[in-house]
């Protein structure tokens, strides 16, 4: 209105005039706008409760905020969003140098670039929150800063920055992760070290690579993880033999963990007289689709060895798997107070396929046993024969109280005829099995001689004392299988083998089935399970 009424008298609008009340007016406002200020100020500073946070919470918050893995926002984002709150906020963000240190890899440069300056000389640590958007300018930003890098955790890396990363100094970086999930299984990058790069390295994790290094320089190394996703259909020609690996980890003093997937190429020819000491190792894992490389742990001695996990997921004759099982039972320390399970899982096909699964734990109680991590545990597939399983199995070390056998089987009409030899002859073998676990009574069924007084070969399962029936009430039950178990049982207890307990689910029998089987077993027991025996 003011300026109105200035502008409707012709003698007074003049541009020196309009100059000067402008001039006037852009001062009131500046004074207005300061004083708003100072009152927001003075607001966020001395009334809200945010304000009176003292540094110390701060800085845990900020921490917090550096250390974020929430997906759905980046740690940057809302690491500056922060500093935005107030100027107390924001000086004590910034004087809290270690937390500018952390780069992300979906960074645009700009922000790389802030948080470089303020982290001035403190330890960097590159990572990516998103394989998906990773920004190579923000990689190689930070890889100029290759020595004060602490950590480095990236996917899909290109193969300069991957150059820079393991040939150039690294005095700092503790901890390499780098994942490879964007190329075919044929066109895996490769891994090399060079001879003075990652000499700090504590951590190795590599997913997506195939390793083609020795690790002998890497002394400070703690742990290790290869998978090179490697199927059975593409050449191994281009992996490190398996020899020449472990010969490189010999003597590493601090290595304590070991996982390795198809990390290396299939050993070539028989077992070869190495001894790797690792004096650390603690957890030793190893996966492969040939099964001489899961043989390969036969070559490691680590007295302080506490789990071990094997696995062959290719395919095997019982030829080739025997002399490996032996070299690898052969190398486990006595079980003190030990339990195994024994799992065994055929499915009838063209060809069958056979899983043989073996868990042993030390040093706990029963009840603890399927609470606790195994000592020792070991998985094998074969496609075929189920003989090639027994080795598996049946070589596995003694263990101070009785096993438990888990036995389950894909049912047709001619699955018993075609499991009698091999089953019978590999049963026949787990002398120290004193429970038997299946989901369905044909199973018990093949487990059991039919007629140990009449037959030439040793009874099946000779020490067992417990029968543990998984049958659900709703499943439909074959014909005359429930009498063939009670004339097992019948036959057992006459040879002087007799069954002591059978456990069967609620209302899978009817009163009279159960006491009928209550004749031949010291106790028939009703109980209820919360589902399938694995």
């Amino acid at each position: 209105m003011f300026t109105s009424s200035f502008l409707s008298d012709p003698l007074r609008a003049n541009i020196k005039d309009i100059d000067l009340r402008i001039e006037s007016l852009d001062r009131d406002a500046s004074l207005i706008l300061a004083e708003i200020q100072h009152l927001k100020e003075y607001k966020n500073t001395h009334l809200l409760a945010i304000s009176k946070l003292p540094p110390d919470i701060l800085s845990i918050i900020f921490e917090s905020l550096e250390k974020s893995t929430n997906p759905r926002f980046a740690a940057y984002r809302t690491l500056l969003a922060a500093t935005h709150v107030c100027r107390f906020w924001r000086r004590v963000a910034l004087d809290l140098v270690p937390i500018w240190g952390r780069i992300d890899a979906n960074a645009p440069p700009h922000i790389v670039k802030l948080f470089l300056e303020r982290a001035r000389s403190a330890p960097l640590i590159l990572q990516s929150s998103d394989p998906e958007c990773d920004d190579a300018r923000a990689v190689h930003a930070t890889l100029y800063y290759l020595r004060r890098l602490k950590e480095i955790t990236l996917d899909n890396v290109d193969p300069k920055a991957l150059q820079r990363i393991t040939f150039e100094p690294a005095p700092q970086l503790e901890i390499l992760s780098l994942q490879s999930n964007s190329r075919p299984f044929h066109e895996l990058p490769p891994f090399t070290v060079g001879p003075n790069a990652l000499l700090a390295l504590h951590h190795l994790s590599l997913k997506g690579y195939v390793f083609k290094s020795s690790l002998a320089t890497l002394t400070n190394l703690r742990s290790l993880v290869i998978n090179s996703f490697q199927p059975n259909r593409f050449s191994t020609a281009r992996f490190i033999s398996p020899v020449d690996f472990f010969a490189s980890l010999d003597g590493l003093p601090f290595l304590t963990s070991i996982d390795l997937t198809d990390a290396f190429a299939p050993l070539d020819g028989p077992m070869p007289p190495l001894s790797v000491s690792l004096p650390s190792l603690t957890y030793l894992a190893i996966r492969h689709h040939h099964i001489s490389n899961i043989g390969m742990m036969a070559c490691i001695r680590a007295p302080r060895l506490a789990t071990i996990q094997l696995m062959h997921t290719g395919q095997a004759d019982a030829n080739t798997v025997a002399p490996i099982m032996a070299a690898i039972y052969s190398n486990l320390p006595d079980l003190p107070d030990s339990y195994a399970k024994f799992v065994l899982n055929s499915t009838f096909g063209s060809p069958p396929l056979n899983w043989a699964h073996v868990r042993i734990w030390t040093r706990c109680t029963f009840e603890e046993r399927e609470r606790i991590a195994p000592f020792f545990e070991l998985k094998a597939r074969v496609i075929g024969d189920m003989e090639a399983v027994g080795p598996v199995l049946t070589f596995c070390p003694m263990t101070t109280r009785p096993a438990s056998l888990h036995f389950e089987s894909v049912q047709g009409p001619t699955t018993v005829g075609i499991l009698d030899t091999t089953r019978a002859r590999l049963f026949s073998k787990l002398s120290n099995v004193g429970e038997l676990h299946c989901d369905n009574i044909a199973d018990v069924v093949m487990a059991l001689c039919a007629d140990p007084q009449q037959r030439s070969q040793a009874m099946s399962l000779p020490t067992l004392k417990k029968i543990v029936l998984y049958a659900a009430p709703a499943r439909q039950r074959q014909p005359g299988r429930l009498s063939q178990l009670r004339a097992e049982l019948c036959a057992r207890k006459a040879a002087g083998a007799g069954v002591g307990t059978l456990q069967v689910r609620r209302g899978f029998l009817e009163p009279k089935e159960l006491e009928d089987l209550q004749a031949v077993v010291d106790v028939a027991e009703i109980t209820s399970f919360v589902g399938r025996f694995y």
